[in-house]
């Protein structure tokens, strides 16, 4: 089939988007030979030897090429012929190698959005809530918290926005940016129900010296006490970063760029304890009808500022792209913890209410403020797989963000508690609880799905 030069300068121009003008010149000054333009292959060349049909007809404006991240350069390759392409492409870009001259018309800029489902490390250091039949006076069934049973593993959704943009036709140079945080994820537990339920801990009081519940729900023979333990335990992440980005390799098919920028993230996190009884017991010098209730609050938060250095790679095949991406933040980690408690005692009238500054594991000892600084390395590890369609890609993948020395909330609580602390009139000043500033190594870890737009 012979291609005239109308013909072919409409192919080019459409494929340019906005080119001025397309030529075509034989080698003996009249029109081209009856060479056939090729197929577009998946580096977003255009190769001989194929049908006019296959080549993509891109409309004004619209990338030629499959990935809109990666760096493609349509090329046209009429053998014997000399292919100009006007200035007035989407880009304002052109290369000559040889004799063809070449049209960059893939995207310049991109954005992406992320649903990110991930999971993190379970906090171990909660009090344990056990419970038991009636007439215990130490339960032992384990309900809630301790060493073997981890709190804060539930999987958490959150958002990741992702934007960027080339600063050379080339696509050499881009600029890139992030934000991504989960947010109010919030895990609240009831406890109720349990002939028995308490909260357990290590009594330090000279009277005792071993492990003792502070009951919360109790059946008697002298009559009942009822109750609930209400835990709530939340952990809050939201970070950002801005990326300069070069490439260091590559070719139509692959890429492999260097990153360079600025790191922000802040983790939160707290633990509350909440404990109600109404006493129904005679005979315990409390009067019946009485109230009672306990809060502890432990709360921390970390706040990261520094830089980063990264690695990203991309490779192209057909529709389909790997994305593949390493950087550790280097800088300092303020982290803060904070604890407070309190208890109040509402006794039938005409008796007077009883409030104290204190909890169960929130004392003298240890509520109040604390902060530290430190300097610290936060690596993140991900891999993407995108599939092309029309101008954007579909893709899923995997993030493992690690987050050393950080202090969480569960890691605050001291469980050993002197039971002389309970009394209206504190037989001795409170040594424990101590007050505690641990830190902690935290992982972030699970599956992004987006959708990747190019223009």
């Amino acid at each position: 089939m012979k291609i005239n030069r109308t013909t072919l300068s409409l192919i080019i121009a459409s494929l340019c988007g906005t080119c001025a003008s397309a030529t075509v010149v034989g080698q003996d000054g009249t029109n081209a030979s009856t060479g056939r333009i090729g197929d577009q292959d998946s580096s977003g060349y255009i190769e001989s030897s194929s049908r006019i049909s296959d080549v993509p007809q891109a409309g004004a404006g619209q990338p030629v090429a499959y990935s809109p991240v990666m760096f493609h350069t349509p090329a046209f390759d009429v053998p014997g012929s000399t292919v100009t392409v006007g200035a007035g492409c989407e880009t304002g870009c052109t290369t000559t190698s040889g004799p063809v001259t070449l049209c960059n018309t893939s995207a310049s800029s991109w954005v992406e959005v992320e649903t990110l489902l991930w999971w993190g490390k379970g906090m171990t250091g909660t009090p344990t809530i056990v419970g038991g039949p009636a007439n215990t006076v130490f339960p032992t069934d384990v309900l809630s918290g301790g060493p073997d049973n981890p709190v804060g593993e539930s999987l958490r959704v959150g958002y990741r926005f992702t934007a960027g943009t080339w600063l050379d036709c080339d696509q050499n140079y881009g600029l890139m940016g992030r934000v991504f945080g989960l947010y109010g994820d919030e895990d609240r537990t009831t406890i109720t129900g349990q002939p028995t339920t308490g909260i357990r801990f290590f009594d330090t009081s000279p009277s005792v010296n071993n492990l003792n519940n502070y009951l919360v729900q109790q059946t008697t023979p002298g009559g009942n006490n009822t109750g609930d333990i209400i835990i709530e335990n939340e952990l809050d992440l939201v970070a950002a970063d801005a990326s300069f980005r070069t490439r260091l390799l590559g070719d139509g098919l692959s890429r492999g760029d260097l990153l360079a920028g600025y790191s922000f993230m802040r983790l939160d996190s707290s633990y509350a304890l909440r404990s109600v009884v109404l006493d129904g017991i005679l005979g315990n010098g409390i009067p019946d009808g009485t109230v009672s209730t306990t809060v502890d609050t432990f709360g921390t938060r970390n706040e990261f500022h520094g830089g980063h250095l990264g690695f990203m790679n991309e490779v192209a095949s057909g529709r389909f792209s790997l994305a593949l991406l390493g950087k550790v933040a280097m800088g300092n980690m303020r982290s803060t913890r904070s604890v407070a408690g309190s208890f109040s005692e509402v006794r039938p009238a005409p008796d007077p209410a009883f409030n104290a500054n204190r909890g169960l594991f929130a004392q003298s000892t240890n509520i109040g403020v604390m902060t530290q600084d430190r300097f610290t390395f936060i690596p993140e590890a991900g891999a993407k797989l995108k599939y092309q369609i029309g101008r954007g890609q579909l893709g899923i993948g995997y993030t493992l963000l690690v987050m050393p020395s950080v202090v969480l909330a569960a890691g605050q609580i001291d469980t050993n508690v002197s039971s002389d602390n309970f009394a209206l009139v504190p037989l001795d000043p409170p040594r424990t609880p101590v007050a505690k500033f641990e830190r902690d190594t935290f992982f972030l870890h699970g599956l992004d799905l987006g959708y990747t737009f190019g223009f």
